[in-house]
């Protein structure tokens, strides 16, 4: 009902995040330590390029206990976006990293011509995500 009706009442948006945002995906174990994960993934029909932007939910970045976020490419052919070809794993940043981003808002528009659903960092794959090794080797 919350979704549907598109509310923004407080309480509501808190019951969202709390309820539907986990904290972290994975634990990654390490000598250097335990380093909880965010995976983000995006399907696409194009090989990704160092000069796309990913969006990055907002209300999803600030939730508390994560030290990393991944981002993973799926590659699909056809319209049969089940039909994957290849997995791109583009790195991992940091929140720290991508609070320093500009922000698309809410109903504003992407340079895709798509509209945002919701307030979102814009990351740049070639800036805001490095090897997942320099964090955890």
């Amino acid at each position: 009902n919350i979704i549907s009706s598109s509310s923004s009442t407080k309480e509501d948006l808190t019951y969202v995040k709390e309820y539907f945002y986990d904290d972290w995906d994975i634990a990654v174990e390490t000598s250097k330590g335990t380093y909880k994960c965010d995976i983000k993934t995006a399907l696409t029909k194009l090989e990704p390029q160092n000069n796309w932007n990913f969006l990055y939910p907002i209300v999803q970045a600030q939730k508390p206990g994560k030290d990393l976020m991944i981002l993973v490419y799926y590659i699909y052919q056809g319209n049969d976006v089940h039909n994957l070809t290849n997995e791109v794993l583009i790195g991992a940043t940091t929140y720290e990293s991508i609070q320093k981003c500009s922000v698309l808002k809410k109903g504003e528009i992407s340079k895709f011509g798509t509209e945002s659903q919701t307030d979102n960092y814009m990351t740049e794959l070639s800036r805001d995500y490095f090897d997942l090794g320099k964090f955890i080797i």
